[in-house]
């Protein structure tokens, strides 16, 4: 190794007369950013906001009234939608979210999609509902057989699945809850 005008100079390095250390990283450096990224980068951002805070959640009857926005009247009689409420430990709704509109009687939900937002959103418990546009009140064994499985998910988390409810036109509704289903 020898010393040429403070730059240091190293035989078999690929290095020239002149040519640094600090130069040469410098240039690797700068090949390696350039090179494509071949992962997708996750991000999960969390973002609080002072909303209008809802009443403590202690009755079905709370949740269906919270609930009931998010259904609109124009299409709950045409298609089933499905929407789950996030809450704290003090049963405060923390947040709201449409998970799917389906057909006129199914909806597909990504079981997974729920346990990411109350991950995401530090929910401590989980309300979920969905619309019969028939009108009936009575849950299927598919609505049975998605309770279950979203009561059994979430407990892996320490989540707990407080009510499935099922609404329909006019401010009716059944809690599976309630109805002794869950």
């Amino acid at each position: 190794m020898t010393l040429l005008n403070g730059a240091v100079s190293c035989i078999g390095t690929g290095l020239t007369n002149g040519t640094s250390y600090q130069e040469k990283f410098s240039n690797h450096t700068k090949q390696f950013m350039e090179v494509p990224k071949l992962v997708n980068e996750i991000k999960l951002t969390y973002t609080p906001r002072k909303l209008k805070r809802w009443s403590y959640i202690n009755a079905s009857a709370t949740a269906n009234s919270i609930l009931r926005s998010w259904f609109p009247e124009k299409t709950i009689n045409v298609q089933e939608t499905f929407v789950a409420l996030f809450l704290n430990a003090q049963n405060e709704v923390i947040g709201v979210h449409t998970f799917a509109t389906g057909g006129v009687s199914w909806v597909n939900v990504d079981l997974r999609l729920i346990m990411a937002v109350a991950l995401k959103s530090l929910a401590v418990s989980i309300i979920v509902a969905h619309n019969h546009p028939s009108g009936n009140l009575q849950p299927s064994e598919a609505d049975k057989d998605f309770t279950k499985r979203i009561k059994e998910a979430a407990g892996l988390f320490q989540i707990r699945l407080l009510d499935h409810l099922i609404v329909v036109e006019g401010g009716v509704f059944l809690s599976m809850c309630d109805a002794g289903y869950l």
